[in-house]
């Protein structure tokens, strides 16, 4: 277990929830590309966030 200081701690947090991971997945990915082993990442959850252009129709 580790602890940052708070401020990399709250960069950490801000990250893993743009991406849709948990704290834990996100430095687990971090460790696994300076590795230089990326296989060992965790996924990252895709999201269809981009809205649709819908035409109007009146």
């Amino acid at each position: 277990m580790t602890k940052p200081a708070r401020p990399v701690g709250d960069a950490i947090r801000r990250n893993a929830e743009q991406l849709g991971l948990n704290y834990g997945d996100y430095i687990a990915g971090i460790l696994a590309r300076e590795l230089g082993m990326p296989e060992y990442a965790p996924a990252v959850p895709h999201t269809n966030d981009e809205e649709l252009r819908i035409p109007d129709v009146a």
